[in-house]
């Protein structure tokens, strides 16, 4: 095993406890919040997804930016100096906007309640309030991105997810004391995220701060801006993409939909982001080593790291979406205990389900090229996918409705990850797409399905309560062993972990 892949393993233990427990609460607490505030409430909660994610736009790609460079710097290539006139510099850049975003969201969040949302029980005041507080609470937590992307880049992925895991539990489960005691409104939910985002931010930019190597007293510094301008602007192009890609859906489903109707769709779309966020901490891992190995030109540790997080990647997704997708009606009935919210949006998660899977496994291929700086291929199939996938969204949604907007959103995943994932081994790893598919993920994917399609033959139908969950969860370990057995190198080093702790284990035991 390289030290590589030893550090990533290790980085990807951290990111998995801080990102997986922030979604699990999340995931987990959205039945309370529904039954607190109503499921019109919650699809308000939900918009404020879309606004996070239109507020990266805005981020000018700084973040993704600041966690390359301070990789980079971590590997030699740039200065202590650098390093730090890099981040004050940023800093001058984020605030400035944040406080921008705060004053926007108090111009337009009248005219936009009027206009765009429809409520039924909710009152157009009430939906104002709430507008107002998603961006003042989206303009506190904005500014952590930067501080987290440093964090990141240094490596320092155990103190960055122990503040993850501290802010996510306050956020997610702190928010039902209040809501309990105060009253079960949007407004107190949102007052109280304002609140923590607040605090989360001030933690963030701490941490950073006191762990940047240290050196003079740092100053803004134009060049350092002029000297990663393009790679920025190359990844705010892709965050604006992504943007409309990921959120597009439910701009046109909430001007289409009532807040009701809407507030299903968000359940589903809630629960299937389950996927980008379990997944995301072996990319938040592997881009800095990535940059890491791509500075030092160790091309031999890249394509071996490449491969073996790629193939663990391949497991975590077949088996959730193997889950996701055969059990997605018996998921949400244990979820939310309501045969409604299954009727409406079971479907809906099914396609969501395979589309973030197939979104997932993009995401280490994304961070291969960021690594090399090279942001021009994602742009352009952006720019390609935009073309066909706003209009296309756009009639389905008319025409089916939510489950047409899920279906066309797996067929844009399927086809970007084919065409750029092709594109890309013509210029990065050469000659190594064949491996990708035929050792990495397609017998990972092929022995997940298999057995989620022999289980759900078997069981269609899973009980409720307790015994339900137990049946889910030994459905999903019966698909997790096959889909890791037929991963080699991921089973290989797994199973090497597990011999040496046993063989502490008795040597403990000896002594």
């Amino acid at each position: 095993m390289t030290a590589a892949t030893t550090k990533t393993r290790r980085n990807i233990l951290a990111n998995a406890v801080g990102q997986g427990w922030s979604g699990l609460l999340s995931i987990i607490l959205i039945p309370v919040y529904i039954r607190l505030m109503g499921v019109e409430s919650y699809g308000l909660v939900g918009l404020f997804v879309t606004v996070q994610a239109g507020l990266a736009v805005l981020d000018f790609g700084l973040s993704g930016t600041i966690n390359r460079e301070l990789a980079r710097g971590k590997g030699g290539a740039i200065t202590t100096a650098q390093m730090r006139n890099l981040v004050r510099t940023f800093e001058y850049l984020y605030w400035p906007i944040a406080g921008a975003i705060a004053c926007l969201s108090l111009a337009l969040a009248p005219a936009l309640s009027a206009r765009w949302l429809t409520p039924v029980h909710l009152t157009r005041d009430d939906v104002a309030h709430a507008l107002t507080l998603l961006g003042l609470v989206a303009a506190a937590q904005w500014p952590s991105s930067l501080y987290g992307g440093g964090l990141a880049g240094l490596q320092k992925q155990r103190l960055l997810n122990l503040l993850i895991v501290v802010s996510s539990t306050l956020r997610s489960a702190g928010v039902v004391v209040p809501l309990l005691v105060v009253a079960p409104t949007i407004r107190v939910f949102l007052v109280w995220q304002l609140a923590v985002s607040l605090a989360q931010t001030t933690a963030f930019a701490i941490a950073l701060w006191r762990n940047l190597p240290a050196g003079a007293r740092p100053t803004f510094a134009g060049d350092e801006l002029r000297r990663v301008w393009r790679f920025a602007g190359g990844v705010t192009g892709m965050a604006a993409a992504s943007f409309v890609l990921l959120q597009f859906d439910r701009v046109v489903l909430a001007s289409l939909l009532d807040l009701k109707a809407f507030g299903y769709y968000a359940t589903a779309a809630a629960l299937a982001s389950i996927i980008p966020r379990l997944v995301a901490p072996v990319s938040t891992a592997a881009y800095p080593r990535y940059s890491e190995l791509v500075a030092a030109h160790d091309v031999e540790g890249l394509r071996a790291l490449y491969h073996t997080t790629n193939q663990f990647m391949a497991v975590q997704l077949a088996v959730l979406g193997a889950v996701g997708f055969f059990y997605s009606d018996a998921v949400l009935l244990l979820w939310t205990s309501s045969m409604e919210v299954v009727t409406a949006a079971g479907t809906v998660l099914a396609l969501l389900v395979l589309g973030n899977v197939f979104g997932g496994l993009s995401n280490l291929p994304y961070s291969l090229q960021l690594a090399h700086g090279y942001t021009r291929l994602s742009l352009i199939l952006s720019a390609v996918g935009l073309s066909t996938y706003v209009p296309a969204l756009w009639f389905a949604a008319n025409a089916g409705g939510a489950r047409a907007a899920a279906a066309t959103w797996l067929c844009l995943n399927l086809s970007l990850l084919v065409v750029g994932l092709h594109l890309m081994h013509r210029r990065i790893l050469v000659a190594e797409e064949q491996q990708w598919y035929m050792r990495d993920v397609l017998p990972v994917f092929a022995a997940a399905f298999a057995t989620g399609f022999a289980l759900h033959s078997m069981w269609p139908e899973l009980p409720t309560g307790l015994q339900g969950i137990l049946a889910l969860a030994g459905i999903g370990l019966a698909v997790a062993v096959a889909a890791l057995l037929s991963a080699r190198d991921v089973a290989a080093l797994t199973f090497a972990m597990l011999r040496r702790t046993m063989q502490r284990f008795v040597a403990a035991g000896r002594r």
